[in-house]
């Protein structure tokens, strides 16, 4: 059987290491990594044999948490075993953070002995696969590449069922009867894009024994308005060229969710200079661009069907007119292609500086760090089809990803998916989650009934998709405009996301009735929301999401760290954990109570059980939080106190304060040195507000200010008049 542990923090006893983790060679990897699978495992209940061979498959570090993260796998003569993984998390040169160890055990016994060497070829496998797929072959299959070392690998072109060559390997594969046997990996994306098959075929018989769809569908519903057929498309409209204003794109820039949501404006120079350093039209890395269309280092978006990308001309102004009401007769093909253009760029950019990066498999098709695997850039297709529907697909680090974006026909009327920028945002989650979640290199991680694939990916929409006056109980829907709804429409989840517990009522028992992904997504999804606003409460919001320090950056770059620490095939409680570790690392644990506080809200609390990955029904939610010391060194308060509720904040140092206290509400803020009122700040008349310069003590006897209608009353000082209500329109500091 196969077996995880979780570890919080274990030392390594590897004191003979003089070189620390950080800068070493891929040698002392291998070594650090050999030590720590050896003692290790007794835990795991691996004898000598289950552990003679593994190897190294992916390894990087994480720029902003310093974290080490090494993905590997197991072999058996030579040959890697399916799904038998490993990954080991370091930090500080000899601190394990996480290590979950997924070998067989006992492999000695599981293998087939007459089972050593294949009885068909690859291009009998594919064939065979070919057949069971109902995917037709008339002509010859051609061997590009012959096969090499001991898993001969080979790659293979059969162009009438696969857009891409197709890799062969030999692996080997846990069947059914507990028996190790080898198979041909082989993987086919077929011509329409609907599927990219991973294959695990018997290299004796020649049957399909595992198969996994890297493309991942997120359908909205069955709508049975229009056929799900190709658009036929009419001549192009010649007039499409862009206007004479210079530079930029004419899109719904971020963070507008779609049409209903605001207008398009001409958006001028949006690359990040480190996450894409030589502009969105680059592929080499000199300086000027390779491409004047919607092609570039981190997307190519094109028409499906003609392959037409909008040309932007030598200024690289992609400026052009928008009929929002898609038509045979005005499809806005240029338009629509540039906003797709744009926010994949968007979120590549975005999504960089949390760390999806080269280092860790990001898309892009020269990685100008010289880490990862190039060649990978994503190919966004616009208007597909008529289909309530969008499409990821996502093969490991070095293949090209796809992104589907229909027209929908979810309503009466048809909207084009490539300008509701949600839904754009949800499928590149996926992209996200599949190559972070168990290394680069193998994305067939997330296949188990509890895995949270969908909730990653609503999640991602949200976080690009926030503004600055939202507030935490609004009910957020997950794509209305591709659905022909308003903006308070209810989207294609059951409840909208919101922190209102009436509005929004997902805890997590619900994945034991709800849909498999969908619905279980949904639940995690929910979770994140409540993560995302507990600390905005607490460090506000800020809308520069490249740089910013607000309570929505902190969540981003705890998810992305915490996906990095996540083991194959996860639970829900597996992905909390690794959020609350990656705060231990990145932010020295000052925000436990916030994630504890938000993960029992939603039936994840200290007491929850996952049960196992592979089942959704036999889990137990619990809602009680663990004691912690909530003391940081400065607390930013921004979150206003209504009538009934209880305010107390504390902070080693200092405390600002920029929220509104109402009448009948109580705030107690103690810091050590000073409490700052900055404007914004407002107790009303009839609000209780008292606060301390003490610091992380009970003892509440400082300074004291009680708002009344006839005096604030300083305990340490004489009585000083006031009105009837506190309001800071200057910045105004009690210190010690």
């Amino acid at each position: 059987m196969m077996k995880h542990i979780y570890y919080k923090i274990i030392p390594i006893l590897l004191l003979f290491f003089t070189v620390g983790v950080f800068g070493q060679t891929q040698e002392e990897i291998q070594r650090l990594t050999k030590s720590y699978i050896e003692q290790s495992a007794t835990e795991f209940n691996l004898n000598l044999n289950d552990i003679r061979e593994w190897s190294i498959t992916s390894e990087h570090i994480s720029e902003k948490s310093g974290i080490h993260h090494v993905y590997g796998i197991q072999k058996y003569h030579g040959i890697e075993i399916y799904n038998a993984l490993f990954d080991l998390h370091i930090f500080n040169k000899n601190e394990v953070v996480a290590y979950h160890n997924h070998f067989l055990i006992n492999l000695d016994q599981k293998v087939k002995r007459t089972n050593f060497s294949p009885n068909i070829s690859a291009i009998n496998a594919t064939q065979s696969a070919a057949k069971q797929l109902n995917l037709t072959i008339t002509k010859p299959i051609v061997i590009i590449e012959k096969a090499r070392d001991v898993s001969q690998k080979q790659l293979i072109s059969a162009s009438e069922i696969s857009s891409d060559f197709i890799p062969a390997r030999l692996m080997y594969y846990l069947n059914k009867s507990n028996e190790l046997i080898l198979v041909w990996d082989i993987t086919i994306n077929e011509l329409n894009g609907k599927n990219w098959w991973s294959l695990k075929v018997d290299a004796s018989s020649g049957l399909i024994l595992d198969k996994v769809n890297w493309v991942q569908s997120c359908s909205f519903g069955e709508h049975k308005h229009f056929e799900n057929k190709i658009i036929k498309r009419k001549e192009r409209d010649e007039n499409f060229t862009p206007n004479s204003l210079v530079g930029g794109y004419n899109v719904y820039p971020f963070p507008i969710e779609s049409p209903n949501h605001g207008n398009r404006s001409l958006v001028t120079n949006p690359d990040n200079a480190i996450a894409s350093p030589f502009g969105w039209h680059d592929t080499n890395g000199i300086k000027g661009a390779e491409y004047f269309t919607t092609r570039g280092n981190n997307v190519h978006s094109y028409e499906s069907n003609s392959g037409f990308s909008p040309n932007g001309g030598s200024s690289l102004t992609f400026n052009f007119a928008v009929n929002t009401t898609y038509s045979s007769g005005n499809q806005s093909e240029a338009a629509v292609i540039t906003n797709l253009f744009y926010w994949n760029n968007i979120l590549h950019d975005i999504w960089y500086q949390y760390g999806f990066d080269e280092a860790s498999g990001n898309f892009q098709e020269k990685n100008y760090t010289n880490a990862g695997s190039n060649s990978d850039y994503v190919n966004a297709r616009a208007q597909v089809g008529l289909q309530c529907n969008a499409f990821f697909g996502t093969p490991p680090d070095g293949s090209n990803p796809t992104m589907s974006m229909y027209i929908g026909n979810c309503g009466t009327a048809l909207r084009d998916g490539s300008i509701d920028n949600v839904v754009i945002a949800h499928e590149y989650g996926h992209g996200i989650s599949k190559r972070l979640v168990g290394g680069r290199t193998n994305t067939n991680v997330l296949l188990n009934q509890e895995q949270m694939g969908e909730g990653w990916s609503d999640w991602v929409g949200l976080m690009m998709t926030i503004e600055t006056n939202d507030q935490e109980e609004d009910l957020r829907p997950v794509g209305t405009w591709l659905l022909g709804q308003n903006a308070n429409g209810v989207g294609i989840r059951e409840w909208p996301y919101s922190t209102n517990m009436t509005a929004s009522q997902y805890t997590y028992d619900d994945i034991k009735t709800l849909s498999v992904p969908h619905g279980v997504g949904s639940v995690w999804s929910s979770m994140l929301w409540e993560v995302t606003w507990e600390l905005i409460n607490v460090y506000g919001f800020d809308s520069d999401l490249y740089t910013g320090s607000g309570g929505n950056n902190i969540a981003m770059q705890l998810v992305i760290e915490g996906l990095k620490l996540t083991p194959n095939s996860p639970g829900f409680i597996d992905a909390r954990d690794a959020i609350l570790q990656a705060d231990q690392i990145l932010y020295n644990g000052a925000n436990q109570c916030y994630l504890w506080k938000a993960f029992a809200k939603r039936g994840l609390g200290v007491s929850a059980k996952q049960g196992s990955v592979n089942s959704r029904s036999d889990g137990v939610e619990a809602f009680d939080e663990p004691e912690c010391d909530s003391c940081l060194d400065n607390r930013p308060i921004t979150q206003n106190v209504n009538s009934g509720q209880t305010d107390n904040q504390q902070a080693s140092n200092s405390i600002t304060a920029t929220n509104i206290i109402n009448s009948g509400a109580t705030a107690n803020y103690d810091a050590g040195n000073t409490v700052f009122l900055r404007p914004g700040f407002h107790a009303k008349n009839g609000a209780n507000f008292r606060a301390f310069i003490q610091g992380c003590s009970t003892n509440r006897s400082r300074f004291s200010t009680k708002i009344r209608e006839d005096q604030i009353t300083d305990t340490t000082s004489e009585n000083l008049e006031a009105p009837n209500e506190l309001t800071q329109n200057t910045d105004f500091g009690i210190k010690i």
